[in-house]
């Protein structure tokens, strides 16, 4: 996922204008397609060395999985973040937790009941309990 920056001429003045959008890859029958994701619009003020953290922590909440590496970013592109991936789960017909913003959990906090299936980070748990 990233963001790509596009020159497109005005339909009424034929004026040139820059726009953003937010774009995925993905493989398709062997080749590469790009599909546009959510348009960020003409006046996108993030500065261009922000754009990757941006789209990765985006990635990070559309996944729905909490990620091996937090992606620190300041509030407001945190909050940034998750109004656009909140924006495309409700294009994709999907709806966001809780009262549409994504929530943090304290994974030290929780508890495993009757587990479905053993991963790596039950075995984890597992071996850290036998040491203690």
């Amino acid at each position: 996922m990233f963001i790509r920056r596009t020159m497109i001429k005005s339909r009424k003045q034929g004026e040139p204008y820059t726009t953003y959008r937010l774009v995925e890859s993905e493989r398709v029958k062997g080749r590469m397609k790009q599909r546009i994701l959510l348009n960020l619009g003409r006046h996108f003020e993030i500065p261009r060395q922000e754009w990757r953290c941006l789209a990765s922590r985006i990635e990070q909440l559309l996944g729905g999985q909490a990620a091996f590496l937090w992606i620190e970013l300041p509030s407001e592109l945190e909050q940034l973040a998750q109004r656009y991936a909140a924006r495309i789960l409700t294009s994709r017909g999907e709806q966001a937790t809780g009262t549409g913003a994504f929530q943090s959990l304290d994974s030290d906090t929780l508890e495993l009941v009757r587990p479905r299936r053993v991963g790596i980070e039950q075995l984890a748990l597992h071996a850290i309990e036998q040491l203690a």
